[in-house]
């Protein structure tokens, strides 16, 4: 079954189509992107002169060393060590998405995106037995089965306030390239993917701003506070 595609044009289309699919309760998964790009992590996206998971590996460990006097504490566990490296801006194989729908849809729309590109939001729905316990499992994140999510720990407000979660994308050794985690044969049927052309998005930031999801509720920190006030007073091309 191949991935559902819908268009929205609003914000109550978009409510409609969450309180539709996910009324019958089970998981589900948002991610908000201001261009249609793949659902591939930062690290498929990088070139290195070394082996991809050698790359991998050796940026973990440099976080590692270095990030302990700024965190004042050791990380154990490799999947909390990726996930802080992620949250962080570091390259790994962890993609993002919020247990939030309106979250993700505020990360398609909140940016300028590519002139007359539309924006883009996938909804997932993992089987309960993708999630992963780290504390009752010894699988690390390069050995995880494709789709595998990852609740991490609230190391940070904007964590919190973002229903953040990672999903852990597959290497395939046999074509040297990580596998976009929607084209995976095991998942078929498990994406629907919302497009929002470039006119609605000025109208829906809007909308959502004024019922409370903003840059300040979804980063509660100065960098949020900054943007969310300028939001207020300064008006410029949505296409930029």
């Amino acid at each position: 079954m191949a991935t559902q595609e819908f268009e929205i044009s609003s914000l109550s289309d978009y409510t409609d189509f969450v309180a539709t699919e996910c009324q019958g309760g089970g998981f589900h998964l948002f991610r908000g992107q201001r261009e249609d790009w793949p659902l591939l992590p930062k690290l498929a996206r990088v070139h290195s002169e070394f082996d991809i998971l050698f790359t991998e590996s050796q940026m973990l460990t440099d976080f590692e060393k270095a990030a302990y006097p700024l965190i004042g504490r050791s990380i154990d566990d490799i999947w909390e060590l990726t996930a802080l490296a992620q949250h962080h801006g570091l390259a790994t194989r962890l993609l993002d998405w919020s247990h939030h729908a309106m979250a993700a849809l505020w990360f398609a729309v909140s940016q300028p995106g590519r002139e007359g590109q539309p924006r883009v939001v996938w909804m997932y729905r993992p089987d309960e037995s993708s999630l992963i316990d780290p504390r009752n499992t010894s699988v690390a994140p390069d050995q995880a089965p494709v789709g595998a999510v990852y609740e991490p720990p609230h190391i940070t407000p904007r964590i919190t306030s973002q229903g953040g979660v990672f999903t852990v994308t597959r290497f395939d050794r046999e074509s040297g390239q990580f596998e976009a985690v929607n084209e995976a044969p095991a998942l078929q049927g498990k994406f629907s993917k919302l497009y929002i052309a470039p006119e609605f998005a000025p109208s829906i930031r809007y909308n959502l701003a004024i019922s409370g999801f903003h840059d300040f509720s979804l980063f509660p920190d100065l960098d949020g506070l900054a943007r969310y006030i300028e939001f207020g007073f300064i008006k410029g091309s949505d296409e930029r």
